[in-house]
C-alpha cells in the first residue's frame, strides 16, 4: 500500500517528495510498521533510516527470504510473470 515520487535531479536525501500509504500522504507524526531484510536493517548500502526503529522479529526469528522466495516459484510451475506495478514514479 505504499506509493513514491522520487526526483532524480534534487539532492541525495531530499529526492523522495511525495509518499503515500494505504491512499493517505505519509504522516511524520506517526509510526508505521514495516518490512524490510536484514541488510537494509543494518543500514546496507548507506541506508540507515530503519536504524532507530525497533525489531518485531529478530534475523533468525522469522522466515529466510530467498527460501520464500523459492517456494513461491515452485509453486508457479517455475515461472515468474513480473509486471510494472507503478508504486514508484522515478522523474
Amino acid at each position: 500500500g505504499l506509493t513514491m515520487v522520487v526526483e532524480q535531479g534534487r539532492p541525495r536525501g531530499d529526492r523522495i517528495t511525495q509518499i503515500v500509504v494505504g491512499g493517505q500522504p505519509l504522516d511524520p507524526a506517526r509510526r508505521y510498521r514495516v518490512a524490510s531484510n536484514d541488510f537494509m536493517l543494518r543500514g546496507g548500502d548507506g541506508y540507515t533510516a530503519f536504524a532507530t526503529g525497533r525489531v518485531l522479529v529478530g534475523g533468525t526469528d522469522g522466515k529466510l527470504i530467498a527460501n520464500e522466495v523459492m517456494a513461491h516459484v515452485r509453486r508457479v510451475g517455475g515461472r515468474v510473470a513480473p509486471t510494472v506495478e507503478g508504486r514508484i514514479t522515478i522523474r
